[in-house]
């Protein structure tokens, strides 16, 4: 595990110029249009927290009626401050917002406490940010197995059997597994792994492990950390390969 986090800590120096002492992954689920949109406003538009309009910054968010974007640039700039009072007010005040402007609010506070930990630890650190959140130093993924023959996994009790191996699987290989469901027609799973694990080679031995009772899954796998992906994106995926058009 250390060899992972200074092989981590090695990138993060490559890619800001300064050693990391310290790194997590967000927690919430964070669209990654708005995570994109929120880096943009901080490196192209270089929107700034200037002191003297801190009561300016506040008052926007009594308004009643305020655009997602003129929000989402108030977001940024509170984000940028490095305030604790401002902080706390985010965070007491966070619950009471809609999804979008929820979202906004979320990586302000966490752009906050970024800075003011590297400011009081005297140490650099870093948020890791993905669609489907983390925890500490894990990524969340999701990941879909296509059934090859849906007249095995039509017996419940042969789905109940194979959600058992999937669950002993993880137990064994000490990763947390937060979701599975098994159907006749895929079985998703959403899990924990540690950042710069090989996830693929990781779900490529949980399919050889269920190879004991069959060739159960086509060869192609849908494995993300962006998104839960619904059924019909999920059932759009297997009528590709149905239709050949995904080898």
């Amino acid at each position: 595990m250390n060899d992972k986090r200074n092989e981590l800590q090695d990138l993060l120096l490559k890619l800001s110029g300064k050693k990391i002492e310290n790194f997590q992954v967000i927690s919430e689920p964070i669209d990654m249009n708005i995570q994109l949109a929120y880096l943009e406003f901080k490196t192209k538009d270089k929107l700034k927290y200037v002191p003297e309009f801190k009561p300016i910054y506040l008052d926007e968010l009594k308004k009643s009626f305020i655009s997602l974007q003129d929000w989402s640039k108030n977001m940024c700039i509170l984000g940028s401050s490095g305030d604790v009072e401002i902080l706390r007010l985010l965070e007491s005040i966070y619950d009471s917002f809609v999804e979008d402007k929820k979202q906004w609010c979320y990586l302000a506070i966490k752009d906050i406490q970024m800075t003011l930990e590297s400011e009081l630890l005297e140490t650099s650190s870093v948020y890791i940010s993905t669609g489907l959140g983390g925890k500490g130093s894990k990524i969340r993924y999701f990941a879909a197995m296509i059934v090859k023959d849906k007249s095995l996994f039509s017996n419940s009790d042969f789905r109940s059997l194979i959600k058992g191996e999937i669950d002993m699987f993880f137990m064994q290989k000490y990763h947390e597994l937060e979701l599975v469901n098994v159907t006749d027609k895929y079985i998703t799973i959403k899990f924990l792994k540690e950042i710069l694990e090989d996830v693929q080679g990781f779900i490529k031995q949980l399919v050889e492990k269920l190879k004991e009772y069959g060739d159960l899954f086509e060869d192609s796998i849908l494995i993300t950390n962006v998104k839960e992906l619904p059924e019909n994106e999920i059932m759009s995926y297997i009528d590709k390969i149905n239709n050949n058009e995904i080898q």
